[in-house]
């Protein structure tokens, strides 16, 4: 879900409309990843970010943002 959220590039309102429709195909985790990762990170971003910082401090930023919300993602999906 992540994946998709990055492709989508959907404002932050009408990732939770979409998001509904996914409610019996996946579990919780994987909607909140869908959620939070979109408006965070999206591929208009990503080349926003790439432009105005250097590459090596847009990348740290990439990986900190993809591992934080996995990890929020997974520990919700074991329910702690």
């Amino acid at each position: 879900m992540m994946g998709l959220a990055f492709v989508l590039s959907l404002c932050s309102t009408s990732d939770a409309f979409i998001a509904s429709s996914f409610v019996h195909s996946f579990p919780a985790g994987a909607l909140l990843a869908f959620m939070v990762f979109g408006p965070m990170l999206d591929f208009k971003n990503s080349l926003m970010l790439l432009s105005l910082f250097k590459a090596k401090f847009a990348l740290y930023l990439f990986f900190l943002i993809f591992s934080t919300v996995f990890i929020g993602a997974v520990l919700m999906s074991i329910g702690l």
